[in-house]
C-alpha cells in the first residue's frame, strides 16, 4: 500500500494514525473517570474541630440548654474527611452555635432546633 503525501509533508496514514491513538486516551481516560466517580467512599462520622481538639458525635440526652454556655459558632464545612480548622465540621452545620457545659467538658453541644447535637471528645 502506498503512501500518499498530504500539503503538511506528513502522511496521511500518519494522520490517521494519530486521530486513533487520541481517541483511544480519551476513551481511557473518560472511563478512569467514570470508574473513579463510582468508588465506594469512606464515610467519615459527623466530626467537630473545636479549641484544636476533634469532637464526634454521640448520641446522647444533654438537653438542659439553660445550663450551657456559649463557646463559638462552626464558621465552616469541608465534604470528606476530618476537619482540621477551629470551628470547622466534616457536615453541613455552619452557622450553629457551639456550646459547652463545665459539668461535661469533655463534651460540646449544637444546637440543631429546639434540639442539642452532643459532640465527644475523642482527640486533643
Amino acid at each position: 500500500m502506498g503512501k500518499i503525501k498530504s500539503g503538511r509533508g506528513t502522511t496521511k496514514t500518519n494522520d490517521s494514525l494519530f486521530y486513533i491513538v487520541i481517541i483511544i486516551i480519551a476513551t481511557l481516560v473518560i472511563g478512569l473517570v467514570l470508574l473513579l466517580s463510582h468508588l465506594p467512599r469512606y464515610d467519615f462520622p459527623p466530626t467537630i474541630m473545636f479549641n484544636n481538639s476533634l469532637y464526634q458525635h454521640e448520641k446522647s440526652s444533654y438537653l438542659n440548654k439553660a445550663d450551657m454556655m456559649p463557646a463559638g459558632i462552626i464558621e465552616s464545612c469541608i465534604d470528606y474527611g476530618i476537619p482540621n480548622v477551629d470551628n470547622q465540621a466534616n457536615h453541613n452545620i455552619i452557622g450553629r452555635m457551639i456550646l459547652v457545659d463545665d459539668r461535661y467538658p469533655e463534651y460540646i453541644f449544637i444546637e440543631d432546633g429546639n434540639a442539642l447535637m452532643a459532640y465527644r471528645l475523642i482527640a486533643e
